[in-house]
């Protein structure tokens, strides 16, 4: 793959590198405006499209050629336009957590407008373009942070996969600190019948674990705590499971949690970490590229084997098994 990359035209890269920008908007518009909802089995005319999502005929017919030229949609003839497959990740619903991305990458992009100030790194990308952080931002508004709750959600079968070889049947109770709305956790216990699982998050997120796990059939063997990692961690845990949380934080507060965990875990206890990690290799691109989301929203980031390595030792760990997706450590 890098040989393929370096073999570009220059070019062609530096021309995709500068309209990507377009790419990201047009989504996020096809996306609010729910035009692969609009679209069934058949294509459709631009019009009547138009019609169904209020907008201007002309400037939608616009908006789609782009897209199909970028390989979303299909142009099928003039000012007619089908699915591909595609465009159906992009549907309400698809499972996918395509159509919620587009909504909230489209929403926040603008953050990295203010990436030339934040290179001195003495402000975050996204408090500098909106005057507040990301946390606060979501919590004022509502559909946002329904769009981002679903995007993590899409997400947790493949985490699931992530931990599938682990020992599970060693294990009685399972602490999702950070857990959301538990999703992920309800998914081990449906899988592992004999397991019971916390989650452990803010009031405000704990409460709406609540109610979502009340749905489930797992709920029984769920208790829900709220809190702060930052002060405590619910004890008792035989496996600790940090699932893409450390990643939203700077080297200083991750280290906070990691030794907040530390605290709560018992010698014999396992902590299992759903993370990213950031190599030389071509196949590590999405991650670089999201660890620049990290830092544009949060100040947070990815990292490579031995940043792990070092900041689990800080934090009172000692890893037993380090890979892309999936670290697990131990007490020292």
């Amino acid at each position: 793959m890098a040989e393929d990359i370096a073999a570009r035209d220059p070019d062609d890269v530096l021309s995709e590198l500068l309209f990507g920008f377009l790419g990201t908007q047009l989504l996020y518009v096809v996306a609010e405006l729910g035009i692969a909802d609009l679209i069934g089995e058949a294509p459709e005319p631009v019009e009547v499209l138009a019609a169904r999502s209020n907008t201007s005929p002309d400037v939608l017919h616009r908006y789609l050629r782009a897209l199909a030229a970028l390989g979303v949609f299909a142009e099928v003839e003039g000012r007619v336009f089908g699915q591909t497959p595609t465009s159906l990740l992009l549907r309400r619903g698809s499972g996918s957590g395509w159509h919620e991305f587009a909504v909230v990458y489209g929403s926040v992009y603008r953050a990295f407008a203010e990436a030339l100030p934040a290179a001195s790194g003495s402000e975050i990308m996204f408090e500098r373009a909106t005057g507040v952080g990301w946390w606060e931002w979501l919590a004022s508004r509502p559909d946002a942070a329904a769009a981002f709750n679903q995007a993590m959600q899409a997400g947790a079968h493949h985490r699931l996969d992530s931990l599938a070889d682990f020992p599970w049947h060693e294990v009685g109770i399972v602490v999702d600190v950070g857990g959301g709305n538990g999703t992920l956790v309800a998914g081990l216990l449906e899988q592992h019948p004999h397991l019971h699982g916390v989650v452990f998050d803010l009031p405000e997120v704990a409460a709406a674990a609540s109610e979502q796990l009340k749905e489930t059939p797992v709920g029984d063997r769920c208790a829900v705590e709220a809190g702060s990692f930052f002060e405590r961690v619910p004890e008792g845990g035989d496996v600790y499971l940090l699932a893409k949380v450390l990643h939203d934080w700077d080297d200083a507060a991750a280290l906070e949690i990691l030794q907040s965990v530390r605290g709560a875990a018992s010698a014999d206890s396992r902590l299992l970490m759903l993370e990213s990690v950031v190599t030389t290799d071509a196949d590590s691109r999405g991650t670089k590229l999201l660890d620049l989301v990290m830092l544009a929203l949060v100040n947070g980031r990815e990292r490579t084997a031995g940043e792990w390595r070092q900041l689990l030792t800080s934090g009172g760990w000692s890893v037993t098994s380090l890979r892309d997706g999936l670290i697990e450590a131990q007490p020292e």
